[in-house]
């Protein structure tokens, strides 16, 4: 298991550690318990470095790319990043991630650290004479004189709410993201970064990338802006509440992508790439047979649970958590009883269908 860039910081603060993605971190910090209204009342500093990045790089790296993953990287221009699956033949999830163009011919894939080991391996399997690198943190370890070391060597934090920007710009950041899917350098008052806005749940959200050894300042720097520093606990109980998916949890490989939701994952104008046959033909279906969603129970069940209607199994429950005395979950359901709304139980505790993926926003 990797270690946080800011672990030195935590031990010496005494704070209980755990696994988190891949890498060891803080389980919690100085935040107050975690509610929606949170997002609109402070900034929570999150540490990221479990995002792990893979370098593909060489003048064959944009057309190889393009034929392997679900994004449109032909499209992709020097600056811009997003949203990505890997998926084998069958059309089943085998990674998500975000990839940014940093070149014409070079790309950064960023992933959960738990993740990357693997991707790595699978896509250097289709490599063949392609002329293309693909390097990771392992290839170019801190010391080595690998060129691309400085790419795949970085680490992340992340602020999260909606005065995110406003309180990056008072901590004496010139250039700050106006909209997602840009991959911004920026200076800062602890070193040259790179800054990408998106908004999971309807929130803001900036990741900032910086060398390792810039993290201890760089997280001084925005505690002492007013960003509240927050723990691994935290940070999953507002992915839940945000509705995002996570791999290992939400998605666990034999998930077809337009199950899951995450469309702007996809791209059905690019031509042939893994597993590609499969999402076309879904699309010309014109619906698969269960969809990612969010539901309320009335009391915890067991990750994993199945939703049953009338004694049928209807679905599955893959993340929870407590929300205002009930708790809030997300996991599957078959689109035949997807309106919101819709009673079930699970494991004998009730539950219904919302509205939204999203319990950021009131219903």
């Amino acid at each position: 298991m990797q270690a946080s860039a800011l672990l030195t910081e935590f031990e010496q603060r005494g704070t209980a550690l755990e696994e988190y993605r891949g890498v060891l971190s803080a389980r919690a910090l100085d935040e107050p318990p975690f509610t929606p209204a949170l997002l609109q009342q402070s900034v929570l500093l999150y540490d990221w470095t479990w995002r792990e990045r893979l370098l593909v790089f060489g003048p064959d790296a944009r057309k190889w790319l393009n034929g392997m993953i679900s994004a449109n990287v032909q499209a992709l221009e020097p600056g811009a990043i997003v949203p990505s699956f890997q998926l084998d033949p069958k059309g089943h999830i085998l990674a998500t991630f975000d990839i940014a163009c940093l070149a014409p011919e070079m790309f950064l894939l960023l992933t959960d650290a738990s993740q990357a080991a693997a991707l790595a391996e699978r896509l250097r399997r289709y490599v063949f004479i392609s002329k293309l690198q693909i390097v990771t943190a392992a290839d170019a370890p801190p010391g080595s004189s690998a060129e691309p070391r400085d790419e795949v060597q970085a680490a992340s934090l992340a602020l999260r709410g909606a005065g995110a920007r406003p309180l990056l710009r008072q901590a004496g950041f010139p250039a700050v993201p106006e909209a997602p899917g840009v991959w911004l350098p920026s200076d800062s008052p602890a070193g040259s970064v790179t800054l990408c806005l998106s908004c999971p749940g309807g929130v803001d959200q900036v990741e900032i990338e910086l060398a390792p050894d810039q993290a201890p300042a760089m997280w001084a720097l925005l505690r002492q802006a007013g960003a509240v520093a927050a723990g691994t606990e935290t940070q999953e109980r507002d992915r839940i509440l945000s509705g995002v998916p996570r791999f290992g949890l939400d998605i666990r490989g034999s998930e077809l992508p337009q199950e899951t939701g995450q469309m702007d994952a996809l791209n059905f104008n690019k031509g042939c790439y893994v597993g590609q046959e499969i999402v076309e033909r879904i699309r010309s279906r014109g619906s698969v047979h269960r969809l990612f969603s969010a539901f309320v129970l009335q009391a915890p069940v067991a990750e994993g649970s199945p939703i049953r209607i009338e004694d049928k199994e209807v679905g599955l429950v893959t993340s929870l958590t407590g929300l205002d005395g009930e708790v809030a979950a997300l996991g599957y359901i078959r689109r035949s009883h997807n309106e919101p709304g819709t009673t079930f139980t699970v494991e004998g505790v009730e539950g219904r269908v919302c509205a939204s993926l999203s319990f950021l926003q009131p219903e």
